[in-house]
């Protein structure tokens, strides 16, 4: 937990699964915001922090106390992974602190990038092999998604590639499960880590398994917790 703006700010990760083996591969932080002690909607004050140019020291602050909690916990090599807007690695100072507070934390850190707005591909792609050259893993959020197209996954060297919701949420569809089969095709011969989110019903996991899909995330294997819930597994 931490405070920032005069808003309590609490960390809590969902795990990812791999199906292979039916083990937690990794977690994603993420955060809930309270004001008062009522819980404020999320969303809206991230966005009025990216409006008043605060979201960046936010985003440090988030990611440093997520490290300290893991570290605390005795969660030392677990894979963990933190959603930020792809306009924030255009920033030196942004990426430049996150390199330094890299250094906090020994397991393996995801960067989960979500466009909300066009950014210089060019530029971006740039970042990205920085950061990738300091042990830092990109994965592109959303896919399927508003903006996160095809385009998006081509231009950038991704990691992994995260299927949204929504799209998850068509499996019913014969042209959903062709398309899925499709980009798990391509995630395998390009080296990309397909994750599916959003799974909520053990008939998409075995549709998803069928597909070929190996790491899933969602309701149906765990909501978002504590470190020190983790802690106890």
């Amino acid at each position: 937990m931490f405070l920032y703006d005069g808003v309590e700010v609490n960390i809590v990760y969902q795990p990812k699964y791999c199906l292979i083996n039916n083990k937690v591969s990794g977690l994603e932080a993420l955060t809930r915001t309270f004001e008062g002690g009522l819980k404020i909607d999320h969303e809206l004050y991230l966005s009025n922090l990216n409006n008043r140019c605060l979201i960046n020291d936010y985003t440090i602050l988030f990611i440093e106390s997520s490290f300290l909690e893991l570290n605390r916990n005795d969660l030392l090599d677990v894979e963990v992974s933190f959603n930020i807007y792809s306009n924030q690695l255009l920033d030196d100072v942004f990426v430049s602190k996150m390199l330094s507070v890299r250094k906090c934390y020994k397991g393996i850190v995801t960067l989960e990038i979500s466009e909300k707005e066009a950014v210089d591909s060019l530029r971006l792609r740039e970042v990205v092999m920085k950061l990738k050259c300091h042990n830092i893993k990109i994965s592109l959020d959303d896919f399927a998604k508003d903006s996160a197209t095809i385009c998006n996954l081509l231009s950038v060297d991704y990691d992994e590639v995260k299927v949204d919701k929504s799209l998850i949420d068509m499996l019913d569809a014969e042209k959903t499960k062709m398309f899925i089969k499709m980009l798990v095709g391509f995630a395998s011969d390009v080296n990309l880590k397909l994750v599916a989110e959003g799974v909520e019903s053990q008939c998409q996991v075995q549709t998803l398994k069928e597909l070929g899909v190996d790491f899933v995330q969602g309701y149906f294997f765990a909501k978002p917790t504590s470190a020190c819930e983790l802690a106890l597994v």
